[in-house]
C-alpha cells in the first residue's frame, strides 16, 4: 500500500493528525520527565529511577524497525492506528502502577506503542511531501516539540499537585483525536512492487530478527550494575555475554533474510552511516542525561517541580527555535556544517553543566540548557530530513525507523548507565550515614524538608552527595557528546539537493 494523492484540505488534516501523533511523545517525554522524582518518591524506588524512563526508550527503538519495515510493505495507516492504540493502552496502565515494578513493565507496553507512533508520524509526512515541501514542514515537527515543552512542564506540575497518575491519562485525548484525523483523511492505493515485495518475501516480516535485537539490547540494559553496585557479579557478565551472542547472531540473520528490519543496503549511503552514528552518540549524551535535569533542580537547586519545569521549558523553546532555522538553513549551505555547528554546541553546553558545582549561582544551568537545546536543534531535524531524502522510498520506513532506533539505543544506554553511576556515587559517598542514605530511598522527603522536618546539616549533606552524582552524570554525557562531535565530520558535504535520491537510479536494496 502506499499514500494516495490527497486533496489540499486532507494532506493538512492527515498532517496534524501526525503532528499531533509527535505531541503525544513530546508531552510524554515532557510531563513525566517533570513528574519523576514525585514518583519515583511515591512508589519507594530512587534505585530504579533510570529505568521507567531506559525500558520506554528501548522498547520504542527496538520495535521502531519493526513498523517501518511493515509499513514499507503493508502501508502506514492501519499500522498507525494499531500503535497509537498500544500507546494509549500502555499510558492507561501506567497510570494505575501501584509499584515501580508494573510502572516499568506498563511503560514498556507503552515504548512499544511510541516505536510505531514517532516514526510512522514521520514516515507520513516524509511521502506525502517532496524536498522543498519538507524542508518547510519539519520545523512543524520540531514545532509540536516545543508546544508540547512549554505546555508540559506546567502541565506537570499542576497534574503532579493533584496526582502523578495524570501525568499518563492526559495522553489520552490528544491520541484520540490523531487517530481520528487519519483515519478518516488519509488514503491508500495497492503499489505493485509493494505487492510482488510481499510475495517473494516469504516470512514477511522479520520477527525473528526483531526478537533477537530485543533480547540482545533488553541483555544490556539487564547487565548494566544498579543499586549502588558498579561491579559485575558472574550473572550479569553472563547476561552481557548473551547480549553480545543475540547481537551477533542478529547481525548474520540480518545478512540473510528476504526483508530485514535493518537492511544493510542502508549503509552503502554515507548520510545514512554518518546520520546513525551521530544521532547514537547524540541520544547517548541528550536523551540519556535529559531526565537527570529535574532531579537536579529539584534536589540539589532546590527549586522544587516549577524550577524544573522552567529548565525544561527553556531547554525545549530553543531546540524549536534552532531547528526551524535549521531545517532552511540545510537547503542553502548543505548537511554538514549545520550538523557539526549543533554538535559544537552540544559539547559546549555539557562542558559547562559539568562544573555547575564550581560556578555560584544557577545562571551555569540555565545558560548550558539554552546551549543544549540549541545544538540539538541543529543536529535532529537536517539529519532527519537527509536520511529521508536520500535513500530509495521503497526504504523509507526502514531508514526512518532505524535511524531513530540509533537514537533511541543510544539514549536508553545512556540514562541507564548515568543512573547507575548516580547511585553508585550516592551509596558510596553516605555509606557511613545510614539515616541519611535512607533519605535517598524516599526522595519525597528530599523534594520537601519541610514538611518531612529534614534538619538544615542533614538537608545541606543530601544535597552535596547528589551533586557529586550528578556531576559524574553530566561528565558521561560529556564524553558522548565528543563522540558526537566527532561523527558531524563524516556526514557529506555539498548543497542538499546534491544528496537526493533518484528513483530512476539502480536500487541498492
Amino acid at each position: 500500500m502506499r499514500i494516495a494523492p490527497l486533496s489540499s484540505k486532507q494532506s493538512r488534516l492527515v498532517l496534524t493528525g501526525v503532528l499531533l501523533g509527535l505531541f503525544l511523545g513530546a508531552v510524554e517525554a515532557t510531563v513525566v520527565a517533570t513528574a519523576l522524582p514525585t514518583i519515583v518518591g511515591d512508589l519507594h524506588g530512587l534505585v530504579f529511577y533510570s529505568w521507567p524512563m531506559a525500558i520506554y526508550i528501548l522498547t520504542a527503538g527496538v520495535t521502531g524497525p519493526l513498523f517501518g519495515k511493515i509499513s514499507d510493505l503493508y502501508g502506514r495507516k492501519k499500522l498507525y492506528l494499531f500503535s497509537l492504540i498500544l500507546f494509549l493502552a500502555g499510558s492507561g496502565l501506567a497510570g494505575f502502577s501501584t509499584s515501580m515494578l508494573q510502572l516499568i513493565v506498563y511503560r514498556a507496553i507503552q515504548g512499544i506503542g511510541a516505536g510505531g507512533v514517532l516514526p510512522l508520524s514521520i514516515i507520513v509526512a516524509g511521502e506525502m511531501f517532496p524536498l522543498e515541501k519538507r524542508a518547510k514542514i519539519q520545523p512543524l515537527f520540531s514545532a509540536m516539540w516545543g508546544i508540547a515543552g512549554l505546555i508540559g512542564p506546567p502541565l506537570g506540575m499542576l497534574l503532579t499537585e493533584y496526582s502523578w497518575r495524570l501525568v499518563f491519562f492526559v495522553n489520552i485525548p490528544f491520541g484520540v483525536i490523531s487517530g481520528w484525523l487519519v483515519f478518516k483523511n488519509l488514503l491508500e492505493a495497492e503499489d505493485s512492487e509493494k505487492r510482488a515485495r510481499r510475495a517473494s518475501s516469504g516470512f514477511l516480516i522479520d520477527y525473528i530478527g526483531g526478537g533477537l535485537l530485543i533480547l540482545g539490547l533488553l541483555g544490556f540494559e539487564i547487565a548494566l550494575p544498579e543499586e549502588g553496585n558498579l561491579h559485575l557479579s558472574a550473572w550479569r557478565l553472563m547476561v552481557f555475554g548473551s547480549a553480545l551472542i543475540f547481537l551477533f547472531i542478529f547481525l548474520l540473520h540480518e545478512k540473510n533474510t528476504a526483508e530485514p528490519i535493518l537492511p544493510f543496503s542502508l549503509f552503502q549511503f554515507r548520510i545514512f552511516s554518518s546520520a546513525a552514528a551521530c544521532q547514537f552518540f547524540s541520544g547517548f549524551a541528550f536523551f540519556g542525561s535529559l531526565a537527570f535535569f529535574p532531579l537536579y533542580v529539584e534536589t540539589v537547586m532546590g527549586k522544587g517541580i516549577e524550577g524544573a519545569g522552567v529548565v525544561l521549558t527553556i531547554l525545549l523553546f530553543f531546540w524549536v527555535l534552532f531547528s526551524g532555522v535549521a531545517s532552511r538553513l540545510i537547503l542553502k549551505i548543505g548537511y554538514r556544517p549545520v550538523v557539526i555547528s549543533g554538535t559544537t554546541l552540544v559539547l559546549l553546553g555539557f562542558s559547562l553543566l559539568m562544573f555547575m558545582d564550581k560556578i555560584s549561582g544557577f545562571w551555569p544551568l540555565y545558560l548550558g540548557v539554552i546551549i543544549l537545546g540549541s545544538g540539538m536543534g541543529w543536529v535532529t531535524s537536517p539529519l532527519m530530513i537527509a536520511v529521508q531524502t536520500s535513500v530509495p522510498k521503497t526504504n523509507l520506513g526502514s531508514a526512518t525507523s532505524a535511524l531513530t532506533l540509533f537514537r533511541m539505543i543510544g539514549s536508553s544506554l545512556g540514562v541507564s548507565l548515568m543512573g547507575s553511576v548516580m547511585f553508585f556515587q550516592i551509596e558510596e559517598g553516605l555509606r557511613e550515614k545510614t539515616n541519611l542514605f535512607n533519605l535517598f530511598q524516599n526522595a519525597k522527603k528530599l523534594l520537601d524538608p519541610i514538611k518531612f522536618h529534614i534538619s538544615l546539616t542533614t538537608l545541606q549533606s543530601a544535597r552535596g552527595a547528589m551533586t557529586l552524582a550528578l556531576h559524574d552524570v553530566f561528565m558521561i554525557a560529556f564524553a558522548g557528546s565528543i563522540f558526537s562531535f566527532v561523527s558531524a565530520f563524516w556526514v557529506p558535504g555539498g548543497k542538499a539537493e546534491k544528496h537526493v535520491y533518484q528513483e530512476k537510479a539502480l536500487d541498492p536494496s
